[in-house]
């Protein structure tokens, strides 16, 4: 519906985002875990050292002692070393070549290619690790249903038109792209069991509102008349445009007979036409998702404007009357902002938690 809370396609560059939010889950209130502290590792720099943790396959690593060398060539040439053990995980030079190439290729990449992949590398080896203590698992028939989901959530059936969309949109392979779900799918049933988010005050909503309703989206409120060529001749099509000039040119210079006009027009095949036209405010993505031409007419015209006729994606040629344009109110968009600034707000819980979790589990460097 906007750009804030969601994004999806529509012909007038709105970003039309509530499809994101079907991402968002509702998250248990359970109290935070913490982990005890044990002795420290040695074999390099290290912070203070994980509870216990058991090992755990960490995604991208290759489990070693800390300093092993993993790979060498026929000739003695290293391939592959240990760099990072983050509790139980090893993190190898390979893995963070690999996240850098990823990052790199994304469409934001970040200044310091090195750090951003070490932190993530780390980041997934504590959600990892705790994920197997918690007994949190996804199935390959999860996967399937949550890219199923997205999938459909765009609005592209075919399953490799779909595939080229999310490669062109990250500026990662699908393969990646399915592997960060699978860890922010992972991550969040983590929040669910570990972690208490705070619920939006009804004051946050009301403050998230008023500093965005320009972008919140907008209501249309217009008139229309619509006259359907019978069959495709050329002649036919001729005679219905002729009309809907007929009807434009009553009145343009005279909005206000917009209702009776419509009403008189034998030919105007318009659901509205008893109502003189009349569709009442309705958000511009709905009147998007019936008819983009029409969503475009109506966007880029002020209130008070008749359109010159146009002919629809259906086929129907049409004239319509905008009578008014206002912000989307507060209660019909109260629910999408609601879950938008929880989503914030559970981000930033996991952030605070994993800072504190980094302090605790054991991450050794080796050079």
């Amino acid at each position: 519906m906007f750009s804030l809370l969601y994004s999806r396609r529509s012909p007038i560059g709105l970003a039309l985002a509530f499809a994101f939010l079907s991402l968002a889950f509702a998250f248990l209130s359970l109290v935070a875990c913490s982990s005890s502290p044990v002795a420290e590792q040695g074999g390099g720099s290290s912070a203070n050292s994980d509870g216990g943790t058991a090992p755990a396959p960490a995604p991208a690593t290759t489990e070693a002692e800390p300093g092993q060398i993993v790979a060498v060539t026929e000739d003695g040439e290293i391939l592959n070393r240990v760099r990072l053990v983050v509790g139980s995980i090893s993190i190898t030079q390979i893995d963070i070549d690999n996240q850098i190439r990823t990052l790199r290729s994304s469409n934001k990449p970040p200044r310091n290619l090195q750090k951003a992949a070490v932190d993530r590398l780390i980041t997934r080896a504590i959600v990892s690790i705790e994920a197997e203590r918690e007994s949190i698992i996804v199935s390959e028939a999860r996967m399937e249903n949550e890219i199923r989901r997205r999938q459909l959530a765009t609005g592209i059936d075919d399953f490799e038109e779909f595939k080229k969309v999310v490669t062109r949109q990250t500026g990662s392979s699908f393969d990646i792209w399915v592997d960060d779900l699978k860890f922010e799918i992972i991550k969040r049933q983590l929040v669910q069991v570990k972690l208490t988010v705070p619920q939006p005050s009804e004051s946050e909503v009301e403050t998230f509102y008023r500093k965005n309703r320009r972008k919140v989206g907008i209501e249309i409120r217009y008139r229309e008349m619509m006259f359907a060529p019978k069959n495709g001749s050329i002649a036919e099509e001729s005679r219905v445009s002729k009309l809907a000039r007929q009807a434009y040119d009553r009145v343009r210079s005279n909005p206000s007979s917009f209702p009776s006009v419509a009403r008189s027009m034998s030919e105007n095949v318009s659901p509205l036409r008893a109502f003189g036209g009349l569709q009442d405010y309705l958000p511009i993505q709905d009147i998007a998702e019936r008819d983009q031409i029409l969503a475009g007419i109506l966007f880029n015209h002020s209130a008070g404007q008749v359109p010159r006729p146009f002919r629809t994606s259906g086929n129907r040629y049409v004239v319509v009357l905008i009578e008014g344009k206002r912000p989307i109110p507060l209660n019909k968009v109260r629910e999408q902002i609601r879950q938008r600034l929880y989503f914030d707000k559970e981000n930033e819980t996991f952030e605070k938690w994993l800072a504190k979790r980094r302090k605790q589990i054991a991450i050794s460097t080796f050079n």
